[in-house]
């Protein structure tokens, strides 16, 4: 199966696509990497000194567990693998890139971390394109969707969802989605890494049952949920995380004391094996 690669710069998109370009009934046969922002931002100006060393310590802790997990990971790794577009935000949806995609014609189309793709180069993408979005929609859709779930107090929610790719972010037909399993002394971001090393795992045997088959079951979005927007972040969220529950909310879940309730996930091998 000839599959094309949309893939973020950050060292977790590389990490991710890595594996898909490992397997032998997958054929890499073109790429597009976007440039992603810096993984050490620096703290909106105006923001309280209290809030900026939250901001700064949320990142410093996010790079560390990251560069433990992932390693060094750069998207320069792809240009010996296939034909390579590197693209900036502003270029991801231009006439160029989907000449590419025109010209790579691929069976299926894999994205992990770039912007929202859009026409000219939607359009041009084969049935089978599949985002991975690091969130469980419908309820977390959109911007910073691992975080969410810990404001809320509840981790059990922090996951990765397959699906279709459309127009509206990360509103397509869901294939599969998964949880990490949480243990006690798991932070925020230890949560975040957990969740994309096991959809790692399991989008690479999905990929493979994709190109057997032809096709994968999905299942169609409800309209609830949230879709969180970057402007919806405001300093004092890290607050609930680092200061109130000072990164230990996992072990208040695991304690029993925020609630039992349980997200009902889409499981792709289930709905294969049932079939």
């Amino acid at each position: 199966m000839s599959v094309l690669l949309f893939s973020g710069s950050h060292a977790r998109h590389v990490y991710v696509h890595e594996q898909i370009i490992e397997s032998d009934a997958i054929d890499v046969d073109g790429i597009v990497a976007m440039e992603r922002e810096s993984t050490l931002p620096d703290p909106p100006a105006g923001w309280p000194e209290r809030d900026r060393r939250l901001f700064e310590e949320h990142f410093r802790r996010r790079d560390r567990v990251e560069r433990e997990v992932y390693g060094e990971r750069s998207i320069d790794v792809y240009e010996d693998v296939a034909p390579t577009r590197y693209v900036g935000r502003d270029e991801l949806n231009s006439p160029a890139i989907a000449d590419f995609v025109r010209d790579v014609d691929p069976d299926a189309c894999f994205v992990f971390g770039t912007g929202l793709i859009l026409d000219p180069v939607l359009s041009e993408l084969p049935e089978w394109t599949l985002n991975f979005h690091l969130g469980l929609s419908p309820q977390y859709r959109g911007s910073a969707t691992l975080f969410w779930p810990f404001y809320f107090l509840e981790p059990q929610y922090a996951g990765g969802t397959l699906h279709k790719i459309v127009e509206e972010p990360d509103a397509g037909a869901i294939v599969h989605q998964t949880t990490p399993e949480l243990e006690y002394g798991d932070g925020v971001h230890d949560v975040g890494a957990k969740t994309v090393v096991r959809f790692a795992e399991e989008t690479v045997p999905l990929l493979e049952r994709l190109a057997e088959r032809g096709s994968l079951p999905s299942v169609a979005q409800s309209s609830g949920g949230k879709l969180f927007l970057s402007d919806d972040f405001d300093p004092h969220h890290l607050r609930v995380v680092y200061e109130l529950y000072d990164d230990d909310v996992v072990d208040a879940y695991l304690d029993g004391n925020l609630g039992a309730s349980e997200p009902d996930l889409v499981d792709a091998f289930d709905r294969i094996e049932s079939e």
